[in-house]
């Protein structure tokens, strides 16, 4: 990996564990272009938060492929992140895919678009504009498209005293700093 000093990235890394665990980074530089590609494949939630003495017991596989592209001052990315056998604590959440997309629009601005699914269901959607000059501004709507609220039960009482169930809809706008 090598960055040189007006912060343009070169990489060439391939790396592969016995038990298939991945992370490549390719990144070329042509004339004022950067093309970076981080790849991560099989990386085990469990044996990563165990790493990190705070954060809250996780389990599941985790993968995918993150884009970016530097040209003259500006950015695009985008991502494809895929979480397999997912649990938070004990609780069964399922398999998560997101796709993230993040291009510019106009001089100061960029569009935002995020799809998240369970277990092969669209479950939620965001899209939004985001303004580099007004000190970092969002506006965003987010759309609950049949999300399943027994996703919300790994954070309530483990007890059967309190779950939820059935399907939630709905929109909210996201607008500010």
């Amino acid at each position: 990996i090598t960055i040189s000093p007006d912060l343009q990235l070169e990489a060439n890394v391939d790396l592969l564990a016995d038990d298939m665990t991945g992370l490549k980074i390719n990144a070329e530089r042509a004339d004022s272009v950067n093309d970076i590609t981080v790849s991560l494949s099989h990386v085990n939630i469990e044996e990563l938060c165990s790493v990190f003495p705070y954060l809250p017991r996780m389990s599941g596989f985790l993968g995918g492929d993150f884009h970016v592209i530097r040209q003259q001052g500006s950015f695009s990315a985008s991502g494809a992140l895929e979480i397999s056998r997912f649990h938070y604590g004990t609780y069964d959440m399922g398999d998560f895919n997101t796709e993230l997309v993040f291009l510019p629009e106009a001089a100061d601005s960029y569009h935002l678009n995020a799809l998240v699914s369970c277990d092969g269901q669209s479950v939620a959607e965001m899209d939004g504009l985001y303004t580099d000059s007004l000190d970092g501004r969002v506006d965003a709507q987010v759309m609950l498209n049949r999300f399943p609220c027994r996703l919300l039960n790994a954070f309530l009482p483990q007890d059967g005293s309190l779950a939820l169930d059935g399907q939630a809809t709905g929109e909210v706008s996201m607008t500010g700093p």
